[in-house]
């Protein structure tokens, strides 16, 4: 069924007459900021790339629609109903989930900085690459859901069946908390901290901006333009490899690296060590 354009003043008169389902529509308005939908169900909806900040969206319904790149800041989507939406790229910084159904959401590379996710349900939900620095998911369960690559630094874990989840390359701090018993590294995470060593892995496209990186250990790591690093820190100068098009990498050290995912196209690689790496 082809979707229809609508004008968010046409939903909000609508709305007010006690209109609650909203299916099928793509919203022209790039701005929905600091409105207050509750209970609304938009089912199959095109929100991309639109400004939801500090919007009250509790309880709303946003099954299998398409989010990404929105933002979501200080929003309020508790006890809302988001299960096999696009969220991937969201802007959700200090956005509130708490009691949130995310059940196979795609939340890749989504920015859940600070975002409180007490008692979510993230069954299956796709977190690689998202920042959840200092996010709470207190209760939170998580079966199967993977973390892959995700920035993990002082986020409260103590949630419910993270021994399925997949922890592969994410990051974490001496504050991140976990559930009782659980070791992070033998579920192939990477403590950051002081004299930590980061060598070797992919942090492509990783948010690390807010980590204090001068003493852990990131030679051989590869980064890419997307990486955000804290002011002032320069990684090539701490060893770590730049990859873009048509980098230029002779002889660099890549032995048992994941390139599968890494855009090497038009790269010289000429003398470099890709023994047992993955491409």
């Amino acid at each position: 069924m082809p979707r229809n354009n609508v004008d968010i003043e046409i939903i909000l008169r609508e709305y007010s007459l006690g209109k609650r389902n909203f299916h099928e529509v793509i919203i022209d308005n790039n701005s929905l900021a600091k409105m207050r939908l509750l209970k609304v169900n938009f089912i199959n909806i095109d929100l991309s790339n639109v400004n939801l900040s500090g919007t009250d969206l509790q309880g709303i319904y946003l099954i299998n629609s398409n989010l990404s790149e929105s933002s979501f800041c200080a929003s309020n989507l508790s006890f809302s109903l988001l299960s096999w939406s696009d969220l991937s790229h969201a802007i959700l910084y200090k956005s509130q989930l708490n009691e949130t159904n995310l059940i196979e959401a795609n939340l890749s590379n989504a920015n859940l900085s600070q975002a409180k996710l007490v008692k979510a349900n993230l069954a299956a939900a796709n977190l690689q690459g998202a920042n959840l620095q200092q996010a709470d998911l207190q209760g939170a369960y998580l079966s199967h859901a993977d973390l892959s690559r995700a920035n993990l630094w002082g986020a409260d874990l103590r949630c419910l069946d993270l021994e399925s989840a997949n922890l592969q390359g994410a990051l974490y701090s001496l504050t991140t908390q976990f559930p009782e018993g659980f070791i992070p590294d033998q579920h192939g995470a990477y403590l950051v901290a002081p004299n930590a060593s980061l060598q070797g892995i992919n942090l492509c496209g990783l948010d690390l901006h807010e980590i204090d990186l001068q003493q852990v250990n990131i030679q051989q790591a590869i980064y890419d333009e997307k990486t955000r690093f804290p002011e002032g820190f320069d990684p090539a100068q701490q060893g770590a490899y730049l990859i873009s098009t048509f980098t230029i990498l002779p002889n660099a050290d890549l032995q048992g690296m994941d390139l599968q995912k890494v855009n090497l196209q038009g790269a010289d690689l000429r003398g470099a060590n890709l023994r047992q790496s993955n491409l």
